[in-house]
């Protein structure tokens, strides 16, 4: 449906030549059916490969329901008649919006395809068509105008060849996707490179044909005079490069070269040539009073002849410079030859140091410094000299250099010190090993010649406060290894004498001492007394173990006069207990108390003996006081270690408890 007509297409051959006639009707209401004889395309142009369509008024089509649709059937008419209907063809229902879907999707390909007048085509088409969707219509509408808008302003650059302008109006173009766009991108390329030639011209000439390139280019009338404008300055500054050229002063050419900069004038290069050479002699002028070297004085002097220079306050600072430092070299020359003549390196070097900075000839200097470095590679062996041979051979070889003997006379004295330290040392000496190390080390020996005497005398010390420590402490063994180890280490045996007259007497009391321990373990009461005794004579230190030794001898002389007293008194339980104590630790050795353990036994025997004797007469008597007291006794007795049965024990008191009823019995009997 478009414009109030239902256009129906026609892929018929020959559909544009022929009349027809089409039914419409509702599908749900076939017999209200309206009948049309529309016109064709025939009677119009219809471009060749397009189907045919004929139109039909929209206003006299049947009311369309919601969600129905149309039956149409259509029949065609030529020459030879009119032809059968054709099969019935059920579309959706007839609306206004029906080709809404067709004008839009057209939109959007206009949209892609961006191109000015089928976008207004297309919203031509569009007027009167409800969308549902207004997007693709309004996006459409502002498309138009922004194309529009950027092909104007793009016109509009191309006619006033402004190669900026056209720019910004070709990027705006392409921004928003206005096609065809080749044409106006050579004309750019074009105008900017004839803009840039006058731009980036060099020189005068150069600057001309540039020139003459943008007025055939028809660039505009303000890029053409700011060229001209530059020609005419570029023509007054080559005159100006020529007159400061002649003033051959560098403040006034670098001034009419920078006032050029940029020109690229044919004269420019001549300019900057003469500039450098005028900057070079200013240049070596300026340096030569920094550096004070008079080669570079004079050199500084003939570059300035050479190039002309006009700075003469400049020439004249360096002409007075020249003649002093001249004076100054031939007073350097006479002390470097006063020096050679002393021989002492040290004023040799201040000579040759000074007759550097003066400038004195190479040759003498380089003499010097071979002097110089002969005395001091003497001296430097004697420095560098380790031991008495290499120190003597050193020292021989100052002095056939003729090196001055007080350059040498501490190395003498020091010759003499390591002599001493040596001799000390192989002797053995502890005191006189210190005294001379102490004496090398203020002549200033080096501590690689001493360091293995230090090592060693530092060991002797060491072991020395070792043997002093042991006789303090008094302990044999570690002395006698004290006096081993220092003897070992070549510590003279006389300083030792001492400590080993001790070790003798320390010998004597270990001796001792070991005696009173063993007498200590075999507790015999006489042995333990004599060894304690001795102990004492020897003077031993050890108070713990003589005061052990003491109340061990006191304890043991107890446990024997207690155990003689209860073998003596006979009696079975205190022999016991006297026994029993006799034998805890420390104990009575074996010897002491045999004669008690055989009086015991027998006590025991007699006990037992006695024990079954009265049981017996207790059991025939029928005494239950007897057996009472039988059964207490026989307790006592197994405390005491005697072998009487539990049994034994049991019965005597089951009897005491039977003879005791029985009695009781026959009491009552007797009372009633």
């Amino acid at each position: 449906v478009k414009q109030e007509r239902v256009m129906v297409s026609l892929v018929l051959a020959g559909a544009a030549k022929m009349d027809f006639e089409v039914t419409v009707s509702l599908t749900s209401k076939p017999k209200d059916t309206k009948t049309f004889n529309p016109p064709t395309a025939s009677k119009e142009h219809v471009p060749e490969g397009l189907p045919s369509e004929v139109h039909m008024p929209f206003s006299q089509m049947s009311i369309a329901e919601p969600n129905g649709t149309h039956s149409l059937r259509i029949r065609a008419k030529n020459s030879g008649g009119w032809s059968d209907w054709s099969e019935t063809f059920e579309t959706i229902a007839v609306a206004r919006q029906q080709c809404a879907d067709q004008v839009q999707a057209r939109m959007i390909g206009s949209i892609e395809l961006r191109e000015i007048e089928q976008l207004q085509c297309v919203l031509k088409d569009a007027v009167g068509i409800e969308f549902n969707d207004e997007r693709p219509l309004k996006e459409a509408t502002a498309l138009l105008e922004c194309l529009t808008s950027a092909r104007d302003e793009l016109c509009e650059a191309e006619r006033l060849r402004e190669p900026i302008r056209l720019g910004t109006a070709l990027a705006r173009a392409k921004e928003v996707g206005l096609p065809d766009l080749d044409p106006i991108e050579l004309l750019l390329e074009k105008l900017s490179s004839v803009k840039h030639q006058l731009d980036t011209a060099k020189g005068i000439e150069e600057l001309k044909e540039a020139l003459r390139e943008g007025y055939e280019a028809r660039l505009p009338p303000e890029i053409l005079q700011a060229a001209v404008d530059r020609l005419g300055t570029r023509e007054s500054a080559h005159q100006g490069i020529l007159a400061a050229m002649e003033a051959a002063r560098v403040p006034v050419l670098e001034a009419a070269i920078e006032s050029v900069q940029g020109m690229f004038l044919p004269i420019e290069q001549d300019a900057h040539r003469h500039l450098e050479a005028l900057k070079v002699s200013e240049l070596l002028l300026r340096a030569s009073l920094e550096t004070g070297l008079i080669a570079d004085l004079q050199t500084a002097l003939e570059s300035a002849a050479e190039s002309g220079l006009r700075e003469d306050e400049l020439i004249e600072q360096v002409q007075h410079m020249k003649a002093e430092l001249e004076a100054e070299r031939r007073r350097a020359t006479l002390f470097l030859r006063e020096s050679m003549f002393a021989r002492e390196p040290a004023m040799l070097r201040k000579s040759i140091q000074w007759s550097a900075v003066a400038q004195v000839c190479p040759h003498e200097v380089r003499a010097g410094i071979e002097l110089a470095d002969f005395l001091e590679d003497l001296l430097a062996d004697v420095e560098k000299s380790v031991g008495i041979d290499e120190r003597q051979k050193s020292l021989q070889g100052a002095r056939e250099g003729e090196v001055p003997a007080s350059l040498i006379a501490r190395a003498e004295i020091q010759v003499d010190c390591l002599r001493e330290v040596l001799a000390a040392h192989e002797q053995g000496d502890v005191p006189r090993t210190r005294k001379a190390l102490k004496m090398a080390t203020v002549a200033g020996v080096k501590d690689v010649e001493l360091s293995e005497i230090r090592l060693v005398f530092a060991n002797w010390t060491k072991l020395n406060r070792e043997v002093e420590v042991s006789v303090s402490l008094g302990r044999t063994q570690r002395l006698t290894e004290a006096i081993d180890v220092a003897l070992a280490a070549g510590i003279t045996p006389s300083q030792l004498t001492w400590a080993q007259e001790v070790l003798v007497a320390l010998e004597l009391r270990d001796k001792a001492e070991a005696q009173l321990r063993v007498a200590m373990g075999m507790r015999k009461c006489e042995e333990l007394q004599g060894s304690l005794k001795h102990a004492l004579d020897v003077n031993l230190q050890e108070k713990a173990l003589i005061d052990e030794a003491r109340q061990l001898l006191h304890h043991l002389r107890g446990l024997r006069l207690n155990l003689r007293e209860a073998v003596t008194g006979g009696e079975l339980s205190r022999v016991y207990h006297a026994l029993q104590k006799a034998m805890l630790s420390p104990a009575l050795p074996e010897e002491d108390i045999v004669e008690a353990a055989e009086v015991l036994q027998e006590l025991r025997e007699d006990e037992i003996s006695a024990f079954n004797r009265r049981m017996k007469i207790g059991e025939d008597e029928k005494d239950f006081r007897a057996m009472d007291a039988l059964a207490v006794r026989g307790k006592w007795a197994r405390e005491l270690g005697m072998d009487i049965e539990v049994s034994r024990i049991q019965d005597a008191v089951e009897l005491s408890r039977d003879f005791q009823q029985r009695n009781r019995t026959v009491l009552e009997a007797q009372l009633h």
